[in-house]
């Protein structure tokens, strides 16, 4: 965990409407610009095909995410067209919350000076102690997710980390496999099935291939990378890729080498990307396809969970 007052902390600002959708954002400097893929001729060196194990030690309740590639998206015609085409994608390895950031972990960070204040038509819920292990999803900006998690010693996972802990390398449509989500298997994630989304771990049979809970039956979570609905028909290579939107709502993208952060600017008018989120619009997906790994859409009211890089003895 960070010592609040030896690092700096992340601005918040942009709160989420009254219907939970995203506000405005400040623009941010990317103090960690790195490079286009349209400056490599020729996929870097570092970019390999091979798997990578995890170097050092997971923490508590950390699932290491070894490297290599992986299938991301769905193929032209399943899904959503923002998910199209389906690529693959080489990651550095990785480690991942085994769980999503809890009420009481959220609690802890802004007990210490660190995170910023939960939205007001929800603290008292979060506040209750029957509620301790539920997922945090009261967030009044993206940017207290990023707080928690650099307070936590670590970032928000990017949308390519996300993706690959919670499907695996075999191009699986959801965490489990291919069968349809039930109110069994992933409770009340999934629309018209009875009760709430309980406490982190409850459903065990939804767990990735690499043992990531709640990945589809949780409240859908935010990832590092700023949403552009084209962002997958940019050119290759797919080497820790990290999106961003810019201020003319154009997509743009960056390749991160091993081990580095990648922060994309939030500019006016642009949203991270959440993850296998339900979404009760009038043009929405029939509720099976929301929890689907490769879903995605703009942020608003989410839960999220940390990442870090595993290179490194």
């Amino acid at each position: 965990m960070r010592d609040p007052a030896s690092s700096t902390r992340i601005a918040t600002s942009g709160a989420l409407d009254s219907d939970g959708d995203p506000a405005e954002f400040d623009a941010r400097d990317d103090a960690d610009a790195d490079v286009s893929p349209d400056e490599y001729d020729a996929p870097p060196p570092w970019c390999m095909g091979e798997e990578i194990p995890c170097g050092g030690t997971p923490g508590p309740n950390e699932i290491c995410i070894p490297g290599g590639s992986f299938l991301m998206g769905s193929p032209d015609g399943f899904g959503d067209p923002d998910e199209w085409p389906q690529h693959t994608v080489w990651l550095s390895p990785f480690y991942i919350d085994r769980y999503e950031v809890t009420n009481a972990r959220y609690r802890d960070c802004l007990a210490d000076g660190y995170c910023p204040a939960v939205r007001t038509d929800c603290a008292e819920v979060y506040r209750d102690p029957a509620r301790r292990d539920f997922p945090f999803d009261c967030l009044e900006t993206t940017d207290a997710a990023v707080a928690y998690c650099e307070y936590a010693g670590g970032r928000l996972p990017t949308e390519a980390e996300w993706e690959k802990a919670a499907r695996g390398t075999d191009g699986r449509t959801y965490p489990w496999g291919e069968d349809l989500p039930t109110c069994d298997r992933v409770g009340a994630a999934l629309a018209g099935c009875p009760g709430e989304v309980g406490p982190v771990g409850s459903h065990p049979t939804a767990r990735s291939p690499y043992g990531v809970d709640d990945m589809a039956s949780g409240n859908g979570e935010i990832v590092l990378d700023v949403y552009c609905a084209a962002a997958y028909s940019l050119p290759p290579p797919w080497c820790n890729p990290c999106g961003f939107g810019s201020y003319a709502g154009e997509c743009g993208t960056s390749v991160a080498e091993p081990g580095s952060f990648c922060f994309g600017p939030l500019v006016d008018g642009t949203f991270r990307v959440r993850k296998a989120a339900p979404d009760f619009g009038p043009d929405s997906d029939p509720p099976v396809l929301d929890l689907r790994s490769a879903n995605r859409m703009r942020s608003g009211r989410a839960g999220f969970r940390c990442a870090r890089p595993a290179l490194g003895p």
